[in-house]
């Protein structure tokens, strides 16, 4: 089974670590980081394919930012909010900036996993549809080579 990097970004130091614990030694390999900057850079060296962020962290737009600037730098990157009751409108502003889901504080390790579950399967997915659609072309191609006829 492949495994999938996730980076977990929240300033609280509980939150990224019960999320570790609930992600470590299944299918992700997991990394922190304490606020959106340095999320940034870690996710810049790694290319994490799933990223769970808290929307609000030091600064109130920390979640939001570093949202739009993964979206930028890699599009199909799947990012999961992290999302206190009261900040449910911006969560759905999040949602229409790219989030693919959010999770509602206070939340379980099994809701955790479930999410970023579909989100590796949605990434496999995706993987399996590039490779069957370069197989489909190659296919086509070949059976598009034209046939010679002699009369």
């Amino acid at each position: 089974m492949k495994k999938y990097k996730v980076l977990i970004a929240d300033d609280e130091k509980y939150t990224r670590d019960g999320i570790r614990l609930a992600l470590d030694k299944k299918r992700f390999e997991v990394d922190t980081a304490e606020d959106a900057d340095k999320a940034l850079v870690l996710f810049k060296q790694s290319l994490h394919p799933i990223v769970i962020t808290d929307l609000r962290m030091i600064r109130e737009d920390d979640g939001m930012r570093l949202l739009q600037e993964i979206k930028e730098f890699k599009p199909e990157t799947i990012v999961i909010m992290i999302t206190a009751y009261g900040d449910m409108e911006i969560a759905v502003k999040a949602m229409k900036a790219g989030a693919f889901d959010f999770i509602a504080k206070p939340f379980t390790a099994d809701q955790i996993e479930v999410k970023v579950n579909k989100a590796a399967d949605s990434i496999a997915l995706q993987q399996d549809n590039v490779l069957l659609r370069k197989r489909s072309s190659k296919n086509t191609s070949l059976s598009a080579s034209p046939l010679l006829c002699s009369s």
